[in-house]
């Protein structure tokens, strides 16, 4: 049997799924499901066929995702999840509005940004401290300025300017 937080992490994981509008064709009503799946789930059991399918099956695909799990991952999965769960409403709201813009970025800019975010993540502990330092007292301006003398605004725009070209073409097709 599965505790109440992990059971937690999983509706939480399934939400995120479910965010990601998958559609789906497949039966999950609560009678389908095996006796594993009911006890992990047991907290939606009396509104679980009130939930659309394709969020269902979201959910399930979540809790097959963390089940497979290296013991590993799932220690740090737990752990994220208690640091979310610590956050306060605004700054989890913060992070979701975050979240959607980077979703709205162009695939390899969001790369580039998963690069850049890996480098920084392996510089020593100091160096880091000093570089968060140093961007919290410049104004917008200066960080602007700064972003710019590294040519990722014009990044930024060219592969904007290229998504909404693309987007055109697909819509004249």
């Amino acid at each position: 049997m599965m505790s109440k937080f992990t059971q937690a992490l999983l509706l939480t994981l399934g939400f995120y799924l479910w965010c990601s509008n998958f559609s789906f064709a497949e039966n999950t009503d609560w009678g389908t499901l095996n006796k594993n799946q009911q006890n992990v789930l047991q907290a939606y059991q009396k509104n679980w066929n009130d939930i659309p399918s394709d969020r269902r099956l979201l959910i399930l695909k979540g809790l097959k995702q963390f089940q497979s799990m290296q013991a590993v991952d799932m220690e740090n999965a737990n752990k994220r999840f208690k640091k979310w769960k610590s956050l306060s409403s605004e700054q989890r709201k913060e992070i979701r509005k975050r979240f959607t813009a980077f979703s709205k970025l162009p695939p390899p800019l969001q790369n580039k940004i998963r690069n850049n975010y890996r480098k920084f993540s392996k510089l020593p502990p100091e160096t880091k401290r000093n570089i968060r330092q140093k961007w919290k007292k410049m104004t917008p301006a200066q960080r602007h300025k700064a972003l710019k003398k590294r040519k990722l605004i014009k990044k930024i725009k060219k592969q904007k300017n290229r998504m909404k070209r693309l987007r055109k073409r697909k819509l004249r097709n």
